[in-house]
């Protein structure tokens, strides 16, 4: 009987890390395909080829990143920092990455609205500078992105193997 018990509570704490871990990767890839958007964006310019597609991936950036981080910070961070000995491996590192979303959402808005006004006002003379302005921001992403997939995601694939 307390077997069963046990043998319950880590299926559950399994299912659950597994929740994590699909859900972590699922807002990790939408932030990529805004990432793929945002480079076919800059490498298109200083042409529009559609200016809806271009206000709609503008507008697209904060909500996406909004939707990871809020995920992120309220349930993964804390998850993670339950397990056993996770404060003195992971801390310092979460607070890096909340300061670093912090700092995206704050460029998401510089670069949602830089979109709209090119589009708005189609100044070829500006091409050059949000070019340079969307390959930073999406450079950033990709390099966060890549950060948490080599330090916290096979956290999160260990932990659903634990007994």
């Amino acid at each position: 009987m307390i077997k069963d018990l046990t043998n319950s509570q880590s299926e559950r704490q399994s299912k659950r890390s597994s929740d994590l871990r699909a859900k972590f990767v699922e807002y990790q890839d939408l932030q990529l395909a805004m990432c793929l958007k945002l480079e076919a964006i800059a490498d298109s310019l200083p042409n529009i080829f559609d200016k809806d597609l271009w206000l709609k991936s503008s507008q697209s950036i904060s909500p996406v990143l909004e939707k990871a981080h809020s995920f992120e910070e309220l349930e993964l961070f804390p998850t993670l920092l339950r397990q056993k000995g996770a404060e003195l491996r992971f801390a310092d590192v979460l607070k890096r990455l909340e300061s670093e979303h912090h700092n995206d959402e704050d460029y998401a808005e510089n670069v949602a609205q830089a979109i709209g006004n090119y589009v708005k006002h189609n100044d070829h003379n500006k091409a050059e500078s949000l070019s340079w302005m969307l390959r930073g921001f999406f450079e950033s992403i990709r390099r966060h992105i890549a950060f948490e997939r080599e330090h916290i995601l096979p956290f999160l694939e260990g932990s659903t193997k634990q007994p």
